[in-house]
């Protein structure tokens, strides 16, 4: 929305969702609903629940103290020759 707010759309956007960007487009539908003029959504899941929330609330999650720690998996991607 605020996308929308910068271009100076004053018009209420349509906004298309496929596959899990459906929930996307549903949620913001949800939360601003008076500013938007309807949703497409496109292949997404009918279930009130994300298939792949389960898989993400059982993973170990890691933390990190510094940039360096953050960005340390991607230079090493990166840098593989």
């Amino acid at each position: 929305m605020e996308v929308v707010a910068a271009a100076g759309i004053s018009e209420r956007p349509t906004i298309f969702g496929h596959s899990m960007f459906g929930w996307v487009a549903a949620t913001a539908a949800m939360r601003y609903r008076e500013r938007i003029n309807r949703i497409v959504v496109i292949d997404s899941p009918t279930r009130d629940y994300a298939p792949e929330a389960a898989r993400l609330r059982g993973r170990k999650h890691r933390h990190c103290r510094t940039r360096e720690e953050i960005l340390s998996p991607s230079r090493r991607f990166l840098h593989r020759t």
